[in-house]
This record gives C-alpha cells, sequence and structure tokens, in this order.
C-alpha cells in the first residue's frame, strides 16, 4: 500500500511534462500519514523495481517518473508501444492536497488499508466521462430501477420506479476485481462480485463516490441519459431538476398520500412522455472529486443547459395539472 500512495503523491507534484517530481518524504508525510522512515521505505522500493528513477538526492530530491514503455518484464502486461500515444488517466491534485480542512483523500483511502480498495479508486478514474456519462460509464457499471406503469395522463405515461439494483459487467477495468469463491464461501452466500461490492461500499464509506440517480431512455448502458434526479449540492441543477420531476409526478398521481408513501420507500413517480416507452431510471456512480480540466467545464456548461429545459417542462406541466383540479 505504501509504495502505490507515495507514487500519487509524487505524480501529483510532477511538473509539465508529467514525469519530473520533486517531491521528497516530506510530502508524503504530510499529505498520507504514512511516517518518514516508511516513506522513505516506499520511494526506496519504487526506485528499486523501476517505478522511479532518482536523478538528485538530498534535501531536494527530483525522480522521473518512468513510464510504461520502459518498466521491465515485471509489469510486461501493462506495457506500451514506444509509438503509442499514452492512455492518461487523470487525477485532481486535490485527491493528495484534500480541499479546505479536511482529511486528504488519499490519507483515507491509506487507512483502508487495502490495496485494491486504492487500485479500483484508480481505474475507476480511467471509465470516468461526465460529458458522456455523468459519472463512471454504465458499460462498466450501474444501478437500475424497475419500471412499472401507474397512468396515463394525457401524451405522458406516469410511472413508478423502485429498486436500483446493482449491475456490473466484467470489462477489463473490473476484472481483476472478480472474486473466485470457494466451496465454503459460495456456502456462505458470496459470488463473483461480493469483493467489488464491498470496494465499492468502502469508496463510499470514505466519501470519495456516490451513486446519482438519472431518468435515462432505457435501461441499456448505451442509451442517452436525460437528466439527473437528484444529487448534486444543495441548490444545484440537479436537486432542482430532480425536485421539479417528483413534484410533477405527485400532481399528476393526484393521491398525496400514496405519493408520500411511495416517496418515503425510495420510488420516484415521474411523468415520460408516451414515445419512450423503455425509460429507466439508473444510477451512475460518480467521483466526487473531479479534475479541472476542458472536459469537465463542458459537462457543466451541458448539464446547466439540459437540466434549465426539463426544469421549465415540469413546472409548466405542474402549473396545468394543477389548475385543472382545481
Amino acid at each position: 500500500m505504501n509504495p502505490a500512495v507515495a507514487y500519487l503523491v509524487l505524480a501529483a507534484f510532477s511538473d509539465r511534462s508529467n514525469r519530473i517530481s520533486r517531491a521528497s518524504t516530506n510530502a508524503i508525510e504530510k499529505y498520507t500519514g504514512i511516517s518518514r522512515w516508511r516513506a522513505k521505505d516506499a520511494i526506496a522500493s519504487l526506485c528499486e523495481k523501476g517505478f522511479l528513477e532518482k536523478l538528485q538526492g538530498g534535501s531536494k530530491p527530483r525522480y522521473d517518473i518512468m513510464p510504461f514503455s520502459k518498466l521491465g518484464r515485471g509489469v510486461d502486461r501493462l506495457r506500451m508501444d514506444a509509438e503509442e500515444q499514452p492512455d492518461w488517466i487523470w487525477l485532481p491534485n486535490a485527491l493528495v492536497t484534500g480541499v479546505v480542512e479536511e482529511l486528504p483523500p488519499i490519507e483515507r483511502l491509506r487507512q483502508t488499508q487495502e490495496v485494491l480498495v486504492l487500485r479500483l479508486f484508480v481505474d475507476l478514474y480511467h471509465g470516468h466521462h461526465l460529458a458522456a456519462d455523468g459519472g463512471v460509464s454504465r458499460r462498466h457499471l450501474s444501478k437500475v430501477y424497475h419500471r412499472q406503469r401507474v397512468a396515463n395522463r394525457n401524451e405522458y405515461q406516469l410511472f413508478e420506479f423502485t429498486g436500483g439494483e446493482l449491475r456490473i459487467n466484467w470489462t477489463p477495468l473490473l476484472e481483476c476485481h472478480r472474486k473466485q469463491p470457494s466451496r465454503k464461501e459460495k456456502v456462505q452466500g458470496a459470488d463473483d462480485r461480493s469483493d467489488l461490492v464491498q470496494r465499492l461500499d468502502t469508496l463510499g464509506d470514505v466519501g470519495l463516490i456516490e451513486w446519482i440517480p438519472y431518468l435515462a431512455e432505457s435501461s441499456d448502458s448505451e442509451s442517452e441519459l436525460l437528466h439527473p434526479l437528484g444529487g448534486g449540492e444543495e441548490g444545484s441543477w440537479e436537486e432542482r431538476v430532480g425536485i421539479a420531476a417528483v413534484e410533477a409526478g405527485r400532481v399528476m398521481l393526484g393521491d398525496d398520500d400514496l405519493h408520500e408513501r411511495l416517496v418515503s420507500e425510495g420510488v420516484f413517480v415521474i411523468p415520460v412522455v408516451r414515445h419512450l416507452q423503455n425509460a429507466s431510471v439508473v444510477e451512475v456512480a460518480r467521483l466526487r472529486y473531479r479534475p479541472h480540466t476542458r472536459a469537465t467545464a463542458l459537462w457543466c456548461f451541458e448539464l446547466a443547459d439540459k437540466s434549465e429545459r426539463y426544469l421549465a417542462e415540469y413546472n409548466k406541466l405542474t402549473d396545468f395539472f394543477v389548475c385543472r383540479a382545481s
């Protein structure tokens, strides 16, 4: 665990080339809680195994972070052709430095003492595409709700969405987390998903991942997400459009007591236009720390634009059915 954590700290303080780092044992101790001597051992281990090359020692060290194309035979499975463009995983520096006075995420991860939780966390960033998927691509994992039609209202259908069943696809991103349970473990209820589910729960417990509900065209991973149904910070577009959708569902249902009971049970009652016959509510895994990139800025802009349109539509529906009931 310590060498992996030290590697991420050095990477966070690398230069524009993403190769040369001037971080020292002081940075590792400061941001991860690893003692100075263990930090020193972690760096030595990384150098010994070829992940780092020490360019300068002393109180102001310099390290070259080796690209996979230059690593030895021990990591052949991860090697890339020298001519091939690297497949970058962009990690926010805040994972190491933290925000305000919070305990840095990298220290929270280290405290779990589960190196495969750290591995999963980094891998999920590779599958994290906000603009296209709202978070981690549903090609890897998602939660899907069961749909039941409640009523027809003009050109709309009113659906109940219940559940939130975890779906996992064993893509290369997740394959290393696939458990091979023994016969005894199977009797005790374990399956090939057990380890991954536990690691996802750990990431949730330390506040690094959240599940955001969306109304989608269907439960298929290739369908488009229409809009969020909550999540985000208080007053965010995600929260506002989610509240508007639920309120439209309440008014169109016409039974406040039933609606209150359903909502208390975690059920979404949402109006959907008739041609969306396969509409579904899905939950997308979203990492809470986001890199400051153009892709993130584009996602924020598109989220606001789309949410504003749906917010107006739901408010219009609510007003229409309130007036009709008067």
